[in-house]
């Protein structure tokens, strides 16, 4: 097994400089079609602000002008110019309406009838969302390869903290079932040490979980890890997120930012299949700890059935 196999975090296979397009009657996800438009791209921080922006506000970003967009977003009109030319378009007014007709194609073939309470506005957004990793540059075969390298590495320290605090918890209860060292980091200098620890077992990646809001102490905990010699993959929303440049490798899942709190389902989703991904990486080892838990807890009697 290859524990260092990897590829660069912002590579999907586009051609430098192209617009993708989706054919005729393929249903269109405006934040998709986004997500390729900017892939591969080492923004600045100000083009990044604006791509944040899209991508969190595309239906409201699409009648906006290249001066109030850069209002928006914190930058210049001159930014927002520079950015759409960037991304390939000649102006800001071909950016702009190519987004129109994006979001024209996502509400020609998005789903009728939707309940119109809160719940039903979720779990539609949630759906969408969800369908949205099939095809995503950031999920996908990146998906297998992520998983692989984590199964590759032992110990595996996993780390989250505030909202990502319980994804990695979640993560590191059920990778345990099949990966013979899953540590656990804490925040500050306990997590140091852990790390520090890890790293002179033989640790050769770690797993972070980064959804926004993202969290300072855990991009300092990133670069340590990375200084110590560690790889590091993330779980996070969006490729453009403030953790990406520092990692090595990148899943996404976005959020639905419309809610008062945001809804990680997609994310949680994307987590789910990274655990299943380390579980075909480690198909012997990984089955015999299953079959091991599940006669102790059979003897103990863990569980109603």
């Amino acid at each position: 097994m290859n524990a260092t196999e990897v590829t660069p975090a912002m590579d999907s296979g586009l051609d430098e400089g192209a617009i993708p397009d989706f054919v005729d009657g393929e249903p269109t996800d405006v934040r998709r079609w986004l997500e390729l438009v900017i892939n591969r791209r080492r923004l600045s921080p100000a083009h990044r602000r604006v791509a944040r922006y899209l991508l969190d506000h595309p239906e409201q970003a699409a009648a906006l002008t290249a001066e109030d967009l850069g209002k928006r977003s914190g930058v210049s009109q001159a930014s927002v110019t520079r950015f759409a030319m960037e991304l390939g378009f000649r102006g800001y007014p071909e950016m702009r309406a190519e987004l129109g007709n994006q979001i024209a194609a996502q509400a020609k073939s998005g789903p009728n009838g939707l309940v119109g309470n809160v719940l039903g506005r979720t779990v539609a957004k949630d759906v969408a969302n969800i369908e949205a990793l099939v095809s995503s540059p950031w999920a996908g075969q990146r998906l297998d390869r992520v998983g692989r390298n984590l199964a590759g590495s032992q110990p595996l320290p996993v780390m989250g903290l505030r909202i990502s605090r319980p994804f990695a918890d979640l993560f590191a209860y059920f990778a345990a079932k099949v990966h013979p060292d899953v540590r656990v980091v804490p925040a500050g200098s306990d997590g140091d040490d852990v790390l520090a620890v890890a790293a002179k077992a033989g640790a050769t990646w770690m797993l972070a979980f980064g959804l926004p809001r993202y969290p300072r102490a855990l991009l300092d905990s990133i670069r340590y890890a990375r200084s110590l010699g560690l790889r590091v993959a993330l779980v996070t929303d969006s490729p453009l997120c403030p953790l990406a440049h520092d990692v090595d490798d990148l899943l996404a899942a976005p959020v639905n930012s419309e809610l008062t709190f945001d809804s990680c389902t997609a994310p949680l989703a994307l987590t789910m299949g990274l655990l299943q991904a380390i579980t075909e990486a480690l198909p012997d080892h990984g089955q015999a700890r299953l079959e091991e838990f599940d006669q102790r807890a059979e003897e103990r009697c863990l569980f109603i059935d």
